[in-house]
């Protein structure tokens, strides 16, 4: 089970995530972005495996859980997918390639 945090609007993320999920059988669950509390619970109730994100998602999501003193360890988590995000209000050229390119340049 794979839960797709990314939005599904102009930042087209969340469909990259879901049609990768589809095309390789597993069950997705597009709920988007935001609304971490929700995400924790949908996590634990449907018992996610997989969690898709932009790279610093995980961290806030840590952050609600430790403040709502949500207990991490009933999660099913086993792997976590992060989408690059080069920190520029618009990556080069605007693709995730132009994104790792200019993140790993810019921090050698």
């Amino acid at each position: 089970m794979i839960q797709i945090t990314p939005s599904f609007g102009l930042f087209t993320g969340g469909f990259g995530f879901h049609y990768g999920a589809e095309r390789i059988g597993a069950m997705a669950v597009p709920v988007g972005a935001g609304r971490s509390s929700l995400q924790l619970r949908l996590m634990r109730d449907l018992k996610t495996t997989v969690i898709t994100a932009i790279a610093t998602y995980p961290l806030r999501l840590i952050e609600v859980a430790r403040d709502e003193r949500f207990d991490l360890a009933t999660l099913a988590l086993r792997v976590e997918s992060s989408a690059p995000r080069c920190g520029r209000t618009r990556c080069a050229g605007g693709s995730s390639a132009s994104c790792r390119s200019a993140r790993t340049t810019s921090s050698a």
